[in-house]
């Protein structure tokens, strides 16, 4: 995770938005394949992590307007 500390670090030291998503690729990862076998590729799975991920990154940061009804 070292590369990934550096990128959060610096964005949050200089105030830029930065989601880490490392730590819940790695919680999820133990209990479902989130990559393409023998790939370094997302599969569905963590392609739809992914996004949940970010939205809700987006909405809790106000820099998208919540869909109607959520």
């Amino acid at each position: 995770t070292y590369p990934d500390d550096l990128i959060v670090n610096f964005c949050r030291t200089h105030g830029i938005h930065c989601l880490d998503m490392v730590g819940q690729f790695q919680e999820q990862g133990k209990t479902r394949r989130l990559y393409i076998l023998r790939d370094s590729h997302l599969n569905e799975a963590g392609n739809r992590l992914a996004a949940e991920l970010i939205l809700d990154y987006l909405e809790i940061n106000q820099l998208v307007a919540p869909p109607p009804g959520r």
